[in-house]
């Protein structure tokens, strides 16, 4: 009879961790967008004001933002360094990045779009793309904090049911 309890006391638990993983992805997404679009942010202005070349510029934003954000420009800059072109380079960034990230995919490709005009136009250029992709970031940021401000209770909930669920079933 004490194993059923410990049995039954151990799925209900890792029905709850589940569910603690779900609600602590749907937490952490929007906090990971606040943070891609201050390193652009950051970025844009090494290359506006500072006139920085991109590898340097790269790194010092990516110094500026917390992990797993940081990845996206230090990669970036890494494989520059390496002779990389600097869209294949971008595409490394955002890869690293997204293998430790909350981020989902429709975020990957608002990241992405950035490679085709990072290090290969004119500063203006340049700028006007870093704008646009914080401006659609900060648009899945809103979307990802009402999915989280909808859903992170529910979750969080439901695994502890299903894991209960799963108890009454094997009783």
């Amino acid at each position: 009879m004490l194993v059923r309890v410990l049995g039954g006391a151990l799925v209900i638990w890792a029905g709850w961790a589940s569910g603690c993983l779900v609600a602590g992805l749907l937490r952490r997404r929007p906090a990971e967008l606040r943070n891609l679009q201050a390193g652009l942010e950051l970025l844009d202005s090494e290359i506006w004001h500072g006139c920085t070349p991109l590898p340097e510029a790269l790194r010092r934003a990516g110094q500026a933002v917390p992990p797993p954000v940081n990845l996206v420009l230090a990669e970036t800059a890494r494989l520059l360094d390496e002779g990389v072109s600097a869209l294949e380079a971008w595409r490394g960034g955002v890869d690293a990045f997204f293998a430790s990230s909350a981020c989902d995919d429709e975020d990957r490709e608002v990241l992405l779009s950035l490679g085709h005009a990072l290090g290969r136009t004119c500063r203006e250029d340049q700028r006007r793309h870093l704008v646009l992709v914080r401006e659609r970031l900060a648009a899945r940021e809103r979307q990802a904090a009402a999915l989280r401000d909808r859903y992170e209770r529910l979750w969080s909930y439901l695994g502890v049911l299903a894991g209960a669920g799963l108890v009454l079933i094997f009783l």
